[in-house]
């Protein structure tokens, strides 16, 4: 049984890293929608920063929440995502390491 344990717990130990490296990217897409949403909008008006971000976040609606699902999705199938399980579609919950 502590054989099943480490195998386990083996198969979450990448989990911070790769949770990590998701929300880096993430971080680096929302600042380059930002970048060209401040770049499009800088001629046109002066922007303060709090009704910058909420004009943009208020047209940029769909592709934060569509950004926002797809990280989630990639965090909770980590384990199919890194190659370490594959899913088995017929069996509701279960996985093969």
């Amino acid at each position: 049984m502590s054989t099943d344990v480490t195998n386990l717990l083996q198969l979450y130990a990448g989990l911070p890293l790769f949770a990590f490296t998701i929300f880096l990217g993430w971080e680096a897409c929302i600042l380059m929608f930002l970048g060209a949403y401040y770049r499009y909008n800088r001629n046109c008006f002066r922007l303060t920063t709090t009704s910058f971000l909420r004009d943009a976040l208020a047209k940029l609606n769909w592709p934060l929440w569509v950004s926002i699902t797809t990280v989630l999705f990639l965090i909770t199938n980590h384990l199919m995502v890194r190659g370490l399980a594959v899913g088995i579609w017929d069996v509701d919950g279960q996985y093969y390491p």
